[in-house]
């Protein structure tokens, strides 16, 4: 009996080892399969063949990509190993199978990486010698625009020197003393920089408003060339001298051609107009006395060895006039006599005001000179 029970539980000891066994097998879980592992068979693929990717690629979002995006990989790739032709090639089938729209799309995608800047591809020497050809102004303005590397090369004061030159805006020079410099102030390099884009600016401003900044009424043209020198406007004439010898009279009311007063043998320098009177100097060294209504030259006076380049009236009787030779002269217009001579400059006279009685005259000697005329004439002149 023993025995027996002894065999069953040897039985039994067997059988539940062999359960215990058997079971850890049954329950070992199937690894589940990797689907971005290839299962090309390397030995078949051309040495070296490509490691096989245990981990996949993934996007810019960190996931894997689609299939849309490998094929984008894949052809880009492809593309990437053609040669010129192939490529070419390639291209023209592309765009033979497109339609409008597409087509569209591409030119507007190609269009700016086909542009170049031309004068960022040359040497700055040669695109500044490019840009002095371009006279005018506001063609240069919106040249500035394009880039900064436009705007910079146009900065350059070489440009618009050479556009100062053509339009004849020369530059002036100070004479003003220079001030010792501050501690506070800025360094003299900053505070006396001259920039000739700003003077060209400046000149071409002023000019474009003069030519447009009004209503012009009318414009005579004489025949015969000559700078005006001289000129005077009352309430009926609009009286100019001209460096041709003549003087022209135009109506102040509409700007029309009058008259012209000839008869000086140089050009006039100096008038003076009142009451229907003219008097008028020049480099023929004379004085002459006009009367507008009938243009007729009343008085020739003679007396200044030199240009007379200032005249002015005290009245319809008076008049004063300032020459070259560094004096002044009274005259009676009335008469055409020499009423006195007033001396004491030491260079040109070069204008002269009159008030009442008191003349006072500039000159080149860096002097002005009072004169009181009551204190020349006897009869009360």
């Amino acid at each position: 009996m023993l025995k027996g029970r002894d065999t069953e539980d040897s039985s039994l000891g067997t059988s539940n080892s062999q359960e215990k066994q058997t079971l850890p097998i049954m329950q070992r879980p199937i690894p589940p399969e990797i689907p971005w592992v290839t299962t090309t068979n390397f030995h078949s693929l051309p040495t070296p063949a490509p490691s096989p990717q245990l981990f996949p690629p993934v996007n810019a979002e960190g996931f894997p990509p689609s299939a849309q995006e490998e094929f984008s990989r894949t052809v880009r790739m492809g593309f990437q190993n053609m040669d010129n032709l192939q490529r070419q090639r390639l291209l023209a089938e592309l765009l033979n199978s497109c339609n409008t729209e597409q087509l569209v799309f591409v030119s507007n995608y190609i269009s700016p990486r086909l542009k170049r800047d031309f004068l960022k591809d040359l040497p700055i020497e040669l695109s500044l010698h490019i840009l002095s050809f371009i006279n005018d102004p506001k063609t240069l303005s919106r040249a500035s625009s394009v880039s900064k590397f436009w705007r910079s090369l146009l900065n350059d004061e070489f440009t618009w020197k050479n556009l100062c030159v053509r339009h004849h805006f020369r530059r002036r020079s100070s004479a003003a003393p220079k001030l010792p410099p501050s501690p506070t102030s800025e360094s003299p390099s900053r505070i006396n920089k001259f920039s000739y884009k700003d003077h060209f600016r400046r000149r071409y401003i002023v000019e474009s408003n003069w030519k447009h900044g009004g209503r012009t009424l009318v414009t005579h043209i004489s025949p015969d060339t000559g700078v005006v020198t001289s000129l005077q406007m009352c309430q009926s004439y609009i009286v100019v001298g001209m460096d041709n010898k003549k003087i022209h009279i135009f109506d102040v009311s509409d700007g029309k051609y009058i008259k012209t007063l000839s008869g000086h043998e140089g050009g006039v320098w100096a008038l003076q107009y009142m009451d229907e009177v003219l008097v008028s100097g020049g480099c023929d060294r004379e004085v002459r006395v006009w009367d507008i209504i009938t243009a007729k030259c009343k008085h020739v006076l003679h007396g200044h060895t030199s240009t007379v380049r200032s005249l002015k009236m005290k009245d319809k009787t008076i008049a004063v006039s300032g020459s070259r030779d560094a004096t002044l002269r009274v005259w009676n217009i009335e008469e055409g006599l020499l009423l006195h001579l007033l001396a004491g400059h030491q260079a040109s006279v070069r204008c002269m005001e009159i008030y009442g009685d008191i003349v006072v005259s500039g000159s080149y000697d860096c002097s002005a000179r009072v004169n009181i005329l009551s204190t020349y004439f006897s009869d009360g002149h």
